[in-house]
């Protein structure tokens, strides 16, 4: 027995429109906690990879500049980069956090993708700037 038109098409029950207004986007679930202020915030899980993401594309673009030098570099050699790279993501997460904000609805590697070239950005910047001033 057929529910439908002529053409064999089964009509079902759909939620109502209101109804999937209301439902919670699963994305915002998994990264959004609500602050109590009725706006959302990211998770501690993930601020960390964010950070981290922040961190690595610091280290990165070091490599990438000894790869292009075509000089070998170990990171746990170099301690005082890392201790460097620690530095600047922290003073850099403050203001790539707010960008990252800007950008909730695209997809995590998208995301991840701001923050990786933030961090590079910043690490150029920095670097650059500590050049200046050695003697």
């Amino acid at each position: 027995m057929k529910n439908g038109n002529d053409l064999g098409v089964v009509l079902t029950a759909a939620p109502a429109i209101s109804q999937v207004k209301s439902m919670p986007a699963a994305s915002k679930q998994k990264h959004f906690k609500s602050n109590g202020k009725g706006g959302e915030e990211r998770s501690l899980g993930a601020q960390v990879r964010m950070f981290a993401t922040l961190m690595i594309s610091v280290i990165a673009s070091r490599y990438v500049d000894y790869y292009r030098a075509a000089v070998s570099w170990s990171p746990l050699h170099d301690w005082h980069y890392l201790l460097f790279a620690l530095i600047v993501s922290f003073m850099a997460f403050p203001i790539v956090y707010k960008k990252a904000q800007q950008s909730r609805n695209d997809p995590i590697f998208v995301q991840l993708g701001l923050v990786f070239s933030a961090g590079i950005g910043w690490e150029k910047m920095l670097s650059s700037a500590t050049d200046l001033f050695k003697p």
